[in-house]
């Protein structure tokens, strides 16, 4: 029986962004052992000692997302600045790539935008988000960008801007 992902049972799914497909198949097939399937969008054929096995991986599709935020920024308990609208874009770009970055599938939400910010400056209230798939232009959410499991949020912060209230 499958997941709501449709990975079936004794499966597991690598989800991976980059890298060379040769290693990354030699280093899937040395954790995954004979047995449990692999699920994913992408197979790899991998070669040792002579035994062949394909194994599939997950390579998200990166959906490139534009955000608008309306910010509430005020100075902090010491007394200093809040930071710039451009400072709040750059660190939520931030938060939203690299290691950091959303997982696979993982919806763009209000909630997901507001803690990214809120978290980063606690001295900065979200007070709106419109988001859409770029070029569209973007709505208030709720609803959520829905994502599916071989998708994965593209963000970066030329596409992010913020307007101070």
């Amino acid at each position: 029986m499958a997941d709501a992902d449709g990975i079936s049972a004794h499966s597991v799914a690598v989800a991976i962004i980059g890298g060379d497909d040769d290693e990354i198949a030699k280093t899937v097939r040395a954790y995954v052992v004979p047995g449990i399937g692999t699920y994913g969008n992408t197979t790899l054929e991998t070669t040792i000692e002579g035994f062949c096995r394909s194994i599939r991986i997950v390579r998200p599709v990166e959906v490139p997302i534009t955000l608008q935020i309306d910010a509430l920024a005020q100075p902090d308990r010491a007394g200093c600045p809040p930071p710039s609208a451009l400072a709040i874009a750059a660190g939520l770009a931030d938060s939203l790539t690299g290691a950091s970055r959303p997982r696979n599938g993982q919806d763009v939400t209000e909630h997901l935008i507001r803690q990214a910010v809120e978290s980063r400056y606690p001295n900065v209230e979200v007070v709106e988000v419109r988001a859409g798939v770029t070029p569209a232009t973007p709505v208030t959410i709720p609803p959520s960008i829905a994502l599916n499991f071989f998708q994965i949020m593209g963000i970066s912060a030329d596409r992010i801007s913020v307007t101070a209230l």
